[in-house]
């Protein structure tokens, strides 16, 4: 697969990891094929299907680089606490 870099790869990725903060952070994660229904929550409805959940601050990920691939590290009680790409 070809990824692009460059001054405007970066601002794409910057721009789709602000758009997804504002959307995850601070939201529990429910482990669910259903949207939650409550604002403060996310289910695996929420997100796209290219994803990577990190459970704990110390979660094991490879180091693949896939950058369309959305990373949502979640703390203890199942918040969101991080969304990046790489």
């Amino acid at each position: 697969m070809d990824y692009a870099c460059g001054p405007e790869a970066v601002e794409k990725q910057k721009e789709r990891t602000e758009l997804w903060s504002a959307k995850l952070l601070g939201k529990k994660f429910v482990e669910s094929e259903v949207a939650p229904a409550s604002d403060s929550e996310f289910s695996l409805a929420s997100i796209p299907k290219n994803h990577r959940i990190l459970r704990g601050e110390n979660a094991v990920m490879t180091l693949d680089y896939r950058p369309e691939r959305i990373n949502i590290r979640l703390d203890s009680q199942g918040i969101c606490t991080e969304v990046f790409f790489v």
